[in-house]
């Protein structure tokens, strides 16, 4: 199985589809053109899987290289990409720290000059800094209905 030259050919065969179809060539009715989305939708998702493992594989090998980035003939420049990974993260230890550095700036509001107490900033400070998502079970469970 020679990858490159597959992966070239597949690469053809997705510039024609993009370059669109004229009217004439589409298939008449729904359902053809349902299942062709849902083919596409299909390669999509193994396309972006494979792309995955080749830049992965990209850096081992610029690593193994001892190598940060390369640059070929073309201009192609292929780089060394780290990333740490967030899921494994201190979420309380964020939040802490958060609690900590509540007061770190200017704490009174400049048309009022009211100051704020530490736990209204540290909230408004925690929600600025976080994603905050809806627990849509706990909504419900006090009385949210999100069907309107």
């Amino acid at each position: 199985m020679d990858l490159s030259a597959e992966s070239t050919v597949m690469c053809a065969a997705a510039r024609d589809i993009a370059a669109g179809p004229g009217e004439t060539d589409l298939p008449e009715g729904v359902e053809p053109l349902v299942r062709m989305a849902e083919d596409l939708r299909l390669a999509s998702k193994n396309i972006r899987k494979i792309q995955g493992w080749r830049r992965n594989e990209t850096c081992t090998r610029l690593a193994d290289a001892e190598k940060h980035q390369m640059t070929f003939s073309d201009g192609t420049v292929a780089r060394l990409l780290q990333r740490a990974s967030r899921r494994e993260m201190d979420r309380e230890g964020l939040i802490e720290f958060v609690r900590e550095n509540a007061f770190a700036g200017s704490h009174a509001e400049p048309e009022t000059g009211e100051v704020k107490e530490r736990p209204t900033v540290f909230s408004a400070l925690l929600l600025t800094c976080s994603r905050q998502e809806p627990r849509w079970k706990q909504l419900t469970q006090i009385g949210e209905n999100n069907n309107e």
